[in-house]
């Protein structure tokens, strides 16, 4: 039996086409591999702001009105 510790590299997940075709329009390219560091700095992104919500801080969306309203991240 190995023990051996999984690299990031011996990791693979399954995606849609749906959420592929999302990820490379985010990204402004049509090549998977290219659209890795975007995607990367996204999900750091995502936790940043989840992190800082979940410890109190509130974010705020301001509309064409001038109405606030706060943002939840989920």
């Amino acid at each position: 039996m190995s023990t051996s510790k999984k690299t990031t590299a011996d990791r693979r997940v399954r995606i849609t086409p749906e959420l592929e075709s999302s990820i490379l329009k985010l990204s402004n390219t049509d090549k998977f591999s290219e659209a890795l560091p975007t995607l990367e700095q996204a999900v750091n992104m995502y936790k940043m702001l989840k992190d800082a919500q979940e410890s109190g801080s509130k974010f705020y969306e301001v509309d064409a009105n001038g109405e606030r309203y706060i943002v939840r991240f989920i």
